[in-house]
């Protein structure tokens, strides 16, 4: 059951002819408690780091080196296996 102050993550992948997606996205059920609203907002924006560091000429691992270092600043861990 989904309460006041609950986070709900709904995450979608799907196949198909040997291509693969993956999308989610995080929704504040009602008001939540600051620290959780702080986690969606800086969630966000570590998104929108790592896709700032995408380019041609630019290493892969560039994108989960700026994440990481965007979390780590901030307090949090990364799942290593999922990051």
């Amino acid at each position: 059951m989904i309460k006041p102050g609950d986070l709900v993550n709904i995450d979608v992948s799907a196949s198909k002819d040997g291509y693969f997606a993956d999308t989610g996205a995080t929704f504040r059920a009602a008001q939540v408690h600051p620290t959780l609203d702080k986690l969606c907002r800086d969630g966000k924006r570590a998104m929108q780091i790592g896709i700032a560091q995408v380019g041609s000429d630019k290493p892969l691992a560039g994108i989960g080196k700026a994440i990481g270092q965007f979390a780590a600043d901030r307090g949090y861990t990364l799942i290593r296996n999922l990051a």
